[in-house]
């Protein structure tokens, strides 16, 4: 800004001389700015006052959309087995029960086989069992002999529950294949209703029992989940609210709350994990994996603060220009530290031992103008 007067104070150093004596004049910048009144008008200056101002004192945090563990299915088969159909694609909405691929592995069959001798063997030895205890009990056959029988039904018994449970777990039908129907098929179902979000199974490929097949997850269920440092964990508590970005999509602002506060901190990295809950309308917009930048407001308070443009850095300090004189041609302002405090989007809390008053005038507009 042009026509900008710097006061200038002059100091005197006396320098004394063996010789002779003489006067050295040095200027001394002072913290004083002068501009006149049509400057103030032209460059649309303004001045405001220390005002009250409600601040949220927040807790910042990082973190991503999620679902509870429960409501995400890392979907795999106990035997695995070749892909000889894949049901889904990603992005699919899948109902609980519904097959989302078939496997074929000839260890199946091999169950199957085994369920059935099992099966047919153990009703034998049932009326074996049967027919030694009543000997026993008639003290017509030997302990011995009912001891034998015992012991080999209960064996039998055992492995044929086993086969029955294996049999269910990898989806067949216990009673079907008692009666001789045999399957070398597994189908891959849902546990959950959701959305596939992974899909690993390709024609052809042999996929192993413990790599997952499709990952399924309950949109209806999205949260916030936030990473809190161990040292905000005392300010947090159930219902404050949460407003976040998800900064790689967009700059708008969503708002949510929390409903759970882990109990744990996690010894890596410190941190206590935090969930907010999600509006259903919101839900339908956002992907569970996306990153997030949030605040959490853990109270509100009313503070003295100016707005944010009416303070400046000089030499590592917060400056302001305070109007030390003002009249019909001109405005003298005055430098002047501040020590502030929290901060917002919009004002900056002004601490007490600043040396502003309730009736101070603080240049707002066109400070940059006048300071550099």
């Amino acid at each position: 800004m042009k026509n900008i007067i710097y006061i200038l104070s002059f100091f005197t150093i006396l320098s004394c001389k063996t010789n002779s004596e003489e006067e050295i004049i040095e200027p001394e910048i002072s913290d004083e700015i002068q501009i006149t009144q049509k400057q103030f008008s032209s460059n649309n200056m303004t001045t405001v006052k220390l005002q009250e101002v409600d601040f949220a004192d927040y807790i910042k945090a990082t973190g991503k959309i999620d679902v509870a563990t429960q409501y995400r299915a890392k979907i795999a088969s106990i035997l695995g087995g070749y892909v000889i159909q894949s049901s889904v694609i990603i992005g699919d909405k899948v109902k609980k029960g519904q097959v989302l691929a078939t496997l074929e592995n000839t260890e199946i069959v091999d169950i199957q086989k085994e369920f059935i001798e099992i099966a047919e063997r153990i009703n034998f030895l049932k009326s074996e069992y049967n027919r030694q205890k009543t000997l026993f009990d008639e003290k017509i056959t030997s302990q011995k002999n009912y001891l034998k029988a015992e012991s080999e039904y209960k064996e039998a018994l055992g492995t044929y529950n086993s086969l029955r449970e294996k049999l269910i777990i990898i989806g067949l039908n216990p009673n079907a294949v008692a009666k001789g129907t045999i399957s070398k098929t597994l189908f891959v179902t849902s546990p959950i209703n959701g959305i596939v979000t992974q899909n690993n199974a390709s024609l052809g490929a042999f996929i192993s029992g413990d790599n997952t097949i499709v990952e399924v997850v309950d949109p209806s269920q999205l949260v916030v989940n936030l990473a809190i440092f161990e040292r905000d964990v005392m300010r947090l508590k159930e219902n404050q609210p949460i407003l976040f970005k998800v900064t790689e999509v967009s700059n708008e602002t969503f708002s949510s709350e929390v409903f759970r506060i882990a109990k744990v901190i996690n010894e890596e990295n410190r941190t206590v994990t935090v969930y907010g809950s999600l509006q259903d309308s919101l839900k339908q917009k956002l992907v569970a994996g996306m990153f997030v930048e949030a605040k959490i407001i853990a109270n509100n308070r009313k503070v003295l603060a100016l707005p944010n443009e009416a303070i400046f850095e000089e030499n590592d300090k917060k400056m302001i220009l305070l109007v030390d004189k003002s009249d019909k041609n001109s405005i003298i302002f005055k430098k002047q530290e501040v020590f502030t405090g929290i901060k917002n989007e919009q004002f900056t809390e002004i601490l007490p031992e600043s040396k502003v008053s309730a009736t101070s005038e603080i240049l707002e507009k066109g400070v940059y103008d006048v300071v550099e």
